[in-house]
């Protein structure tokens, strides 16, 4: 069983640099003005000339039940995280755990503003996108790692 290292919270520490894997979480309250909003913001440093990849994705509870909508550099990972309780509050709270929809992105800004653009949609809209590559709303966290 692989264990998940601890983020700790930024929000609570101040300006803290975390790194994870390939991602470097940043919070900074006074910096709240450049990023427009407090919330903690994924930036990818660059090693070189590597293919970086950034997703957008949907879980649910059911079919047709509560949605969350979110955005990562590591899929399997983050749904993974999702189902086992490693991510508290929304999710956790309504059981939010089947993956229905995802969207590969290689720019980070890119993904971010699909994430934003997507929360923003009338639910129909969401249900809509799903059912277009999903028509059974399948769990697709199995067929990321099928061979």
């Amino acid at each position: 069983v692989n264990s998940i290292p601890v983020i700790p919270d930024a929000k609570r520490s101040g300006t803290q640099f975390f790194s994870y894997t390939h991602e470097v979480w940043v919070s900074d309250i006074s910096a709240s003005r450049k990023f427009r909003d407090d919330r903690l913001r994924m930036f990818t440093y660059c090693s070189g000339m590597r293919n970086f990849s950034f997703y957008v994705y949907m879980l649910a509870s059911r079919r047709n039940g509560t949605l969350y909508t979110g955005v990562t550099n590591d899929l399997g990972r983050r749904v993974w995280e999702h189902r086992n309780g490693y991510i508290k509050g929304f999710t956790c709270k309504c059981g939010v755990k089947r993956l229905v929809w995802f969207e590969h992105h290689q720019d980070v800004n890119e993904a971010i503003t699909r994430e934003k653009q997507i929360k923003r949609w009338r639910r129909d809209w969401k249900l809509n996108l799903i059912e277009e590559t999903n028509p059974n709303w399948t769990d697709l966290f199995d067929s990321l790692y099928a061979a």
